[in-house]
């Protein structure tokens, strides 16, 4: 199964240069934790979550909301597309610790966003081989990752072990971070 075939394919996006009050108000009328950053092309060049707008104002005050998105952006960009396969795109999200991921074309333009609540909406569909990729099992091991502490992230999806229990894999955290609050950076 790929994303394409759950994922949302009508992102709302913002650019670099939208206010946080813009970025929140459109995140609060669509129902949604993250918009892609996009170029005037549509390229995505990061993305915003309602999470670092909080941080922003919880830090900076109510000035925070006219500081521009851009400025907020998280420091690693992590995609997939739409022909990638469910269970590659969970794995990626529990490596990275996030629950959405910008959904790009072959130019790095933005098809959807695919989130682990689609992934939890899909869950029952499909049985089988065809939904293995969206089992409980694989679905848990997300969310384990992304509570997991700084220091320990689950990295592969649960395999099974003596009696056919369910194992997973930790490893150390990527070498990617989030920003501390105060500090500025760019994709």
């Amino acid at each position: 199964m790929t994303v394409g075939e759950i994922c949302s394919g009508s992102a709302r996006v913002c650019q670099a240069d939208t206010k946080l009050a813009e970025a929140a108000k459109t995140m609060w009328d669509a129902d949604c934790g993250m918009l892609p950053v996009v170029d005037r092309d549509r390229k995505v060049t990061g993305a915003i979550t309602d999470r670092d707008i909080c941080l922003a104002i919880a830090t900076r005050g109510a000035k925070a909301l006219e500081q521009r998105a851009g400025d907020h952006v998280q420091l690693k960009l992590v995609t997939c597309t739409a022909d990638e396969e469910v269970g590659a795109a969970l794995k990626k999200m529990a490596k990275h610790q996030v629950r959405r991921l910008p959904v790009v074309d072959a130019d790095g333009r933005i098809a959807g966003v695919f989130s682990l609540h689609d992934a939890v909406r899909q869950s029952g569909r499909f049985m089988g081989p065809r939904g293995a990729e969206v089992s409980p099992d694989a679905l848990i091991l997300v969310l384990q990752a992304i509570g997991e502490s700084p220091d320990r992230v689950v990295t592969a999806a649960p395999e099974p072990r003596a009696g056919g229990k369910p194992g997973t894999r930790i490893a150390g955290r990527p070498t990617s971070r989030r920003m501390k609050p105060g500090e500025q950076g760019k994709p």
